[in-house]
């Protein structure tokens, strides 16, 4: 990652603090295990090659999930949040993920309301192609097919943070753990 971001092995290098011969040969050996090129390199700089690309796109999840695990036991500070949602969201997906979350951080405690002023709304609207909603944390998209319908309908799921609360960490932590519900 450190590579592709830099563009060159030598400030790869000095970024992580090791020598360049080591940042080369773990590109080697990387590029030997994967057994496709991953830099097309240049005189003074590196560029990645589409194969290179996949790969940091799996890195760069694989480092989110395990800045999660590593927030998921960070102390948090006592809070008492409040979150709007439907019964339906309420009941089947919210409360079970939270119960979860509440067993390993009994100091943050959440309150369902009715009032759409809140630390976190989950609301379902119908699916678009259009961007994602501004400050959502996730968008999880969903298909209903109804034996009367020739066709499913599509609605997507979002978890919209209120601006102070996006800011802090308990929201990071609930955004990865509400972003990993299967439905």
């Amino acid at each position: 990652m450190k590579v592709a971001s830099e563009g060159s092995f030598t400030k790869a290098a000095t970024a992580l603090g090791i020598t360049q011969p080591a940042v080369s040969q773990n590109i080697s050996e990387l590029e030997k295990q994967a057994g496709v090129k991953l830099f097309n390199r240049e005189k003074g700089s590196v560029s990645l090659t589409d194969h290179g690309r996949l790969l940091l796109e799996y890195a760069m999840k694989i480092k989110t999930l395990g800045d999660s695990a590593d927030r998921l036991f960070t102390q948090l500070p006592p809070a008492d949040l409040t979150v709007f949602a439907s019964d339906e969201i309420w009941q089947h997906i919210l409360s079970p993920a939270l119960s979860n979350f509440s067993r390993i951080h009994p100091q943050i405690i959440f309150r369902r309301t009715s009032a759409r002023e809140c630390d976190l709304a989950v609301v379902i609207v119908p699916a678009s192609s259009a961007a994602p909603v501004p400050n959502s944390i996730a968008k999880v998209r969903m298909s209903i097919c109804a034996a009367s319908l020739e066709k499913s309908l599509n609605f997507d799921l979002l978890y919209l943070p209120s601006e102070s609360f996006a800011r802090t960490n308990t929201c990071a932590l609930i955004r990865s753990l509400l972003t990993d519900i299967s439905l």
